[in-house]
């Protein structure tokens, strides 16, 4: 029951980064019609927050399910 509310918090967040990433794609488009550079500074501002936030997020569902945990990084590391 608990890791199946886990499950649909990871699944929630997962979508919020998508569209957050959808998002700032369009944004991304935008900017270089419009050339604005203090649009830009506040963009790069908000997706770091943004980024901060989603790897603070990702380490409380790790630490709350770590048999959930999957390791980007565990493909590329020599096996014992």
């Amino acid at each position: 029951m608990e890791g199946d509310r886990i499950s649909r918090a990871r699944a929630r967040i997962e979508a919020a980064a998508a569209r957050i990433e959808a998002a700032a794609g369009e944004l991304a488009g935008a900017r270089q019609m419009v050339g604005d550079p203090e649009l830009e500074a506040r963009y790069n501002a908000l997706r770091a927050e943004a980024e901060e936030a989603l790897a603070g997020l990702d380490m409380l569902i790790t630490r709350l399910d770590p048999d959930n945990f999957e390791d980007p990084d565990a493909s590329t590391r020599p096996q014992p």
